[in-house]
């Protein structure tokens, strides 16, 4: 060592020998550094060695102390990496050269730009909104699942409902419950229409047992799978108590079955109709409220039991009047013989007019023929004008209405009141007396039926 520091500072001065020596502690200080590097950074400490320690020194000669480097490295370049804690990254390093930028998740519409949508938003005017979850509830046996299937066949096949225009979209229709039972009710619908329609109707059945909340990928998935490449406009799940595996009194519970519902009708752009049940009271659906707030739509089916009249109404809907009524009544279809030579029956929902339904009294109130036609009047004026007032203390939620001069205007075309005589006279008895006998409601100029 002596006889080479000698050599060098024969050769090239004292720069030769510091060069030397520089190297030499380098040799003898890098193989530690590796084993070192692990305990330092679990430390969190960083190792001071002559030549990354933060301390100057002036050796022999009162020049400054040089840091050591490898072969071909700078001076001043392992002073650089020490204070950048090691290789430096290039600006834009990590990404592809001309990648696009990820478009964002969540766009933006400036004010100025959003402008008004003309496109009809409805799958059946005024009933059935094109997207959305839709509760169709009311108690058991008030013909809601004969209703529902009835008003998606017309979406299927592209029909006119009942005056109301319709924009037609394939449909698949889960029949949780009773699902064995119901191809005897497509039978029926399909005899009763036989001379309507012909060749293939894009409406499939599916009539297993369904946890939605589990289930609903597959659900989609399978969709998918079976409707030859075609996009459901409505995936009715008939009922919710079959198909949610939980509480419906449960906010957690009914939280995600609404998330399971939405799901299906996000993957389709679709309608999500909900066959639900009715509470003990009778006056809304049953379960967590959750249910009503989500919801686009809201229809309530109820049942007359003195005429088997069935009575749909529109409670509520987000983007539109909720005013629409539908009156119906079951008829019953011949299927034929079964194996055993027994006769098969099922029934289809047809329309029957209001002023029949609203004609039938309750037990023990008797009408006179006079009131009995003003009672009809006055279901045929609220079929064409009724609507549904805002809310009142005074009015029954969600009724539809007439004032009394429209009815009285009805009165007069069904010649029930003599315009030429005193119809005045002859309007107050008949309102008074059906008022009377529970039969209609008024108040301040509006009038209903009870």
């Amino acid at each position: 060592m002596k006889q080479d520091a000698a050599d060098l500072l024969q050769k090239g001065g004292t720069d030769g020998v510091r060069d030397r020596l520089d190297q030499d502690i380098g040799k003898a200080t890098g193989g530690n550094s590796q084993s070192n590097g692990t305990q330092n950074a679990g430390a969190g400490q960083q190792q001071s060695s002559p030549q990354s320690s933060g301390t100057s020194s002036s050796p022999p000669g009162g020049g400054p102390q040089q840091q050591a480097r490898g072969p071909g490295q700078a001076p001043g370049s392992g002073s650089q990496q020490a204070r950048t804690g090691g290789t430096q990254q290039a600006p834009g390093a990590g990404s592809q050269p001309g990648a696009t930028p990820k478009p964002p998740r969540f766009k933006l519409h400036a004010f100025d730009a959003i402008t008004l949508s003309t496109k009809p938003h409805y799958r059946v005017k005024g009933f059935i909104p094109a997207t959305g979850l839709v509760v169709i509830w009311g108690p058991p046996k008030c013909g809601k699942s004969f209703w529902t299937f009835d008003v998606f066949m017309h979406v299927a096949l592209d029909w006119e409902y009942r005056g109301h225009k319709v924009k037609q979209g394939p449909v698949v229709y889960c029949a949780v419950e009773g699902g064995p039972g119901f191809n005897g009710r497509i039978e029926a619908w399909r005899l009763h229409y036989a001379a309507r329609f012909h060749g293939p109707v894009p409406f499939w059945l599916i009539d297993v047992p369904i946890n939605l909340i589990k289930d609903h990928k597959a659900l989609i998935a399978d969709i998918r799978m079976q409707t030859a490449g075609l996009v459901p406009a409505a995936v009715v799940i008939d009922t919710l108590n079959r198909s949610l595996y939980g509480s419906e009194t449960d906010d957690e519970d009914m939280a995600d079955y609404i998330r399971a519902a939405d799901a299906i009708r996000g993957a389709f752009n679709c309608v999500t109709p909900i066959v639900h049940h009715c509470g003990i009271a009778a006056n809304r659906p049953r379960g967590h409220t959750s249910l009503s707030g989500a919801c686009d739509a809201q229809i309530a089916v109820a049942r007359d039991d003195t005429n088997n009249s069935i009575t749909c109404t529109v409670e509520h809907m987000k983007d539109g009047e909720a005013n629409a009524v539908a009156t119906s009544e079951l008829k019953v279809i011949d299927l034929g013989p079964d194996d055993d030579g027994e006769p098969m029956t099922s029934c289809v929902i047809v329309p029957v007019s209001a002023a029949a339904a609203g004609a039938s009294t309750k037990p023990g109130k008797k009408l006179s023929p006079l009131q009995v036609a003003a009672l009809r009047s006055l279901t045929d004026c609220l079929t064409d004008m009724g609507k549904v007032p805002p809310a009142s203390n005074h009015i029954p939620s969600a009724t539809p209405c007439v004032t009394l001069d429209n009815w009285r205007e009805y009165l007069f075309k069904h010649s029930v009141i003599n315009a030429k005589g005193s119809y005045r006279e002859q309007f107050r008895r008949l309102h008074v007396a059906l008022k009377n006998v529970g039969e209609i409601g008024i108040w301040n100029e509006l009038v209903w039926i009870v």
